[in-house]
């Protein structure tokens, strides 16, 4: 992946109902930093971690130059939790075409070996799923505080069934070097159902 060359900010809207969203209202009322929001489904949500997210959908909205305010209702959908990280060296894994997301959260909990574990996440564990085949990008990024986590990740996969994807990975778990110190908030596989690019 290559590094951005300006500050990009994406925000994780999870929602109860993303069809009630018009994309093009969102980024229009969003002001002149939004560039585009997309619309994804739930597929599967793993019941792992401390506080596994449930909604069934996920609005992404991406803007340059920094966040964007993040509403509570946005169209008919009420906004359930929102996580905004800014990116400054990874593109979106989703800038190119894609069926699903894969959004990650997780704390590390091995707090006096922080770089060890980014050095893991980042030369380790990330070739390590990207080699298993089901997602072909991810970037790992740094959520705000509300996301209850500090690591947000992010993978693509151009698979058919967004489930088979996740299904394999999970089966490969055995095969991968874990980080044994790590809190798993979130892992919800969503398919993209339509995007918007101002």
């Amino acid at each position: 992946m290559t590094a951005s060359s300006t500050a990009r900010a994406v925000t994780l809207m999870f929602c109860d109902d993303p069809s009630a969203v018009d994309l093009k209202d969102l980024v229009d009322a969003s002001g002149p930093a939004a560039t585009a929001a997309a619309r994804y489904t739930a597929t599967a949500t793993a019941p792992v971690g401390s506080a596994p997210l449930t909604q069934p959908g996920l609005i992404v909205l991406e803007s340059e130059g920094g966040p964007v305010a993040t509403p509570d209702v946005v169209g008919g959908a009420t906004v359930l939790g929102a996580v905004t990280v800014t990116q400054s060296r990874d593109a979106h894994p989703a800038d190119d075409g894609h069926t699903a997301l894969l959004v990650v959260l997780v704390t590390n909990l091995d707090t006096a070996r922080q770089d060890d574990y980014e050095r893991w996440y980042d030369e380790v564990h990330m070739p390590e799923v990207l080699g298993t085949g089901t997602y072909r990008a991810s970037a790992r990024l740094t959520p705000d505080e509300r996301a209850g986590a500090d690591t947000l990740a992010l993978y693509a996969t151009d698979w058919e069934d967004p489930d088979d994807a996740l299904s394999t990975l999970f089966s490969n778990n055995g095969n991968m070097t874990m980080w044994e110190q790590v809190d798993t908030h979130h892992v919800g596989s969503y398919r993209l159902q339509e995007r918007y690019t101002r």
